[in-house]
């Protein structure tokens, strides 16, 4: 389905993978990273339409060279409170400590702290949910 989106839509897309308090191992998630990033290029190799500058800004939001390092910072920092607070106070500063990659680093320093914020207590709240219902 992520594959025929991808064909039919000209512009970026963002694709969340949501989960129900019911996390699968990390490798998994990351397995389905991959997997979704594959469906999305091979829809955009579909679409002849798409201009020069959408496949760049495509590249730029979800860059090759994303490593399994920076999605293992970001999976912590969304689950762990104190460090989130730490990323919050400094984010270049967390960011090159945390990513020897400049790119991930960078990646990580201009991470939308709204959204941040919005997606922590999300999986929060369904962390205790999923507590309660035991």
């Amino acid at each position: 389905m992520l594959e025929e989106l991808a064909a039919l839509a000209p512009q970026p897309l963002t694709v969340v993978l949501e989960r129900d308090g019911a996390y699968p191992p990390m490798n998994d998630l990351l397995l389905e990273l991959k997997l979704a990033r594959a469906a999305l290029r091979r829809g955009r190799a579909r679409q002849p339409s798409i201009k020069a500058e959408s496949m760049k800004s495509i590249k730029q939001s979800h860059p090759s060279g994303s490593s399994a390092r920076l999605e293992g910072v970001l999976a912590r920092i969304y689950v762990d409170g104190s460090l989130r607070a730490s990323f919050l106070a400094e984010p270049e500063a967390f960011a090159t400590r945390y990513l020897p990659n400049p790119e991930d680093a960078a990646a990580l320093a201009s991470m939308d702290r709204t959204g941040l914020a919005m997606a922590a207590r999300s999986f929060a709240r369904k962390r205790e949910l999923k507590r309660t219902q035991r």
